[in-house]
């Protein structure tokens, strides 16, 4: 059955909306039928609401009157916007309905993120006698797009549940999206469910495998080149906080929340290679050297410790924080290491014998979360907990530029293969790409229901991947990872 939500303007459209509500609900039940004003309750935050029930909706009327006034899409907490660019960004039908022969708004009327809504098709609706013929043929071509789609889905999903291996991690379902705004990025979109929110995730290098922790005790691995599961890694334990994989992919680090030590894992057969850590720290966070021998880790206590992966034994002690170490990272020479922290820094450090005295400390106004080096090492992105990226000049620690847009703290952030993308993921549930360089915003993709605690990039055949993932911590949410197969236009 196809469902449907109504956006409109209550000051131009509110007048049709209800007709139009009644003659859709007629046709496809009152429950597949949504207004914003029925959706929100007293006290709901009105983002997450409308994003919620636009990607449970199969398509989205948007109703065009006299006062659209597209001027207004210009400012982000306009909620037809809101509306609008989350179908848009979903992937739903977009069916823009123009009350007694309103023109379409030209593309240049409208922001960058909204473009596409300017070349869909729209459907005529007459509020005189003529709009019971208008709103049945809307009717009639909602119900040929519903079942096109619906036949699509059912030559997936079979599929999908077959290469389902367990039950705590199953797959989800492909859905095709065409594109980013005007930007011509296409991608696909996938989606897969954890049995509790998903904390970390990690790519293997040649694109093949994503990880990612929860605190089901699994570690899930999912092939990137045909979407289907791979056997998970049972850890015997709760959470994963922290994931990495080495550089030659075939042993994964895992930071075990329970006996808050680093394992190793074989990604061969999901063995256990190494225990690194343990006694009176935590580990929170780890990233294995370019080299391949060595594994850094950042400990509750502050600490940034470097570890011999053959005899696991700790062998530098590289300084601390005065707060717990929320992630580590290696240049991708393997000269510089990062480390970020709740005491409101990030720390730069040499490990080059002849530079260790080398240290350069990037300030902030609140804790930092989050961090990554450029695929080429010159350039730092540190998220913390103000909902601000900072982009930095790694060699001297200059500030570059400092980017805002969210309105929850950065959990996440990470470079694109080619370094052309950087992604930022919030607890705000939206993942937001930028162009590092030109300090622009390319796209949000706020289709999350509940906060995201990871990003990572992949490459397939020259072309960027995105993994996004996060949940609720009482794990009620949605607990799922999101994959996004981008387009040509970023590749490199």
């Amino acid at each position: 059955m196809t469902s449907v939500f109504i956006s409109y303007r209550h000051d131009d459209g509110g007048h049709v909306a209800g007709r139009l509500k009644d003659r859709l609900a007629r046709a496809f039940g009152d429950e597949n039928v949504f207004l914003d004003t029925e959706s929100l309750d007293v006290g709901d935050d009105f983002r997450r609401v409308i994003c919620q029930t636009i990607e449970s909706c199969d398509a989205v009327v948007a109703v065009v009157g006299p006062r659209f006034h597209p001027e207004r899409l210009a400012q982000a907490d306009d909620i037809v916007r809101m509306e609008l660019q989350t179908a848009l960004e979903l992937g739903k039908l977009v069916v823009p309905v123009l009350l007694d022969d309103t023109p379409m708004p030209a593309p240049a009327a409208l922001p960058a993120v909204l473009k596409d809504f300017a070349y869909r098709h729209a459907a005529p609706l007459r509020a005189g006698r003529d709009f019971a013929t208008d709103i049945d043929r809307l009717i009639n071509d909602l119900r040929r797009s519903s079942s096109s789609d619906d036949r699509v889905e059912a030559e997936a999903t079979p599929a999908l549940r077959a290469a389902g291996r367990w039950s705590a991690v199953s797959a989800g379902w492909p859905t095709e999206l065409d594109r980013i705004g005007n930007s011509g990025l296409e991608r696909r979109f996938t989606r897969y469910r954890h049995g509790r929110q998903v904390v970390a995730l990690a790519t293997s290098p040649d694109g093949n495998l994503l990880a990612s922790g929860s605190g089901d005790g699994l570690i899930g691995l999912w092939s990137l080149r045909d979407g289907s599961p791979v056997a998970p890694i049972e850890t015997g334990s709760g959470w994963s906080l922290d994931l990495a994989f080495s550089p030659d992919g075939g042993t994964l680090g895992a930071v075990d929340g329970r006996t808050s030590t680093v394992r190793l894992w074989d990604t061969t057969d999901g063995g256990l290679v190494r225990r690194l850590g343990g006694g009176d720290w935590a580990a929170l966070s780890l990233a294995f050297a370019p080299d391949g021998m060595r594994v850094l880790t950042g400990g509750s206590d502050g600490s940034v410790r470097m570890w011999d992966i053959d005899t696991a034994r700790q062998v530098d002690d590289l300084g601390g924080h005065r707060g717990p170490v929320c992630e580590v990272a290696f240049s991708p020479d393997g000269r510089l290491v990062a480390s970020a922290s709740e005491d409101r820094t990030v720390v730069l450090r040499s490990v080059l014998a002849d530079q260790r005295a080398r240290r350069t400390v990037l300030r902030h106004d609140d804790p930092v979360w989050a961090l990554a080096f450029s695929p080429d090492g010159s350039l730092v992105a540190t998220g913390a907990e103000d909902g601000r990226l900072r982009i930095w000049r790694s060699r001297n620690g200059r500030r570059l530029r400092v980017l805002g847009g969210h309105s929850g703290r950065v959990t996440s952030v990470a470079f694109s293969g080619g370094g052309r993308l950087l992604a930022r993921a919030s607890s705000d549930g939206t993942v937001r790409l930028w162009d590092p360089q030109a300090g622009s915003l390319i796209t949000s993709l706020i289709n999350h229901n509940d906060g995201v605690n990871a990003v990572v990039f992949a490459s397939l055949g020259g072309q960027p991947v995105l993994a996004c993932a996060g949940g609720r911590p009482d794990g009620r949410g949605d607990n799922l990872i999101r994959i996004w197969y981008l387009g040509r236009p970023f590749s490199g």
